[in-house]
């Protein structure tokens, strides 16, 4: 099975083992929609009454995508960036094959 390795930055929030292991929980999720090795980035912040949970997933090939999701809760902000990751990694793997058919 392929391997996904995170780091995480938390600006002006601390980086809890709880908020870890959820973020952790959901980018692991992401494993099942792309068969190769992956690595993540994922910089949680906090301003005010918005919590801000941000992505940079490196896939082979250089490529990066991203996504960010801002809320009131820091774990509904998770939530909705992997939704995000998974919805661009969908596209992505579409247009590999689309263009790989062309080929």
């Amino acid at each position: 099975m392929n391997t996904l390795t995170l780091t995480f930055t938390g600006r002006h929030v601390e980086l809890t083992d709880g908020l870890k292991a959820h973020a952790t929980e959901k980018m692991h999720h992401l494993e099942s929609h792309f068969d190769k090795a992956m690595s993540a980035d994922i910089i949680f912040s906090v301003e005010k009454n918005s919590q801000r949970a941000e992505a940079n997933l490196h896939m082979p090939h250089h490529e990066t995508i991203h996504a960010s999701a801002e809320t009131e809760d820091m774990y509904a902000s998770i939530d909705l960036m992997v939704k995000k990751l998974a919805t661009q990694i969908q596209r992505h793997k579409e247009k590999e094959l689309s263009e790989r058919d062309r080929g």
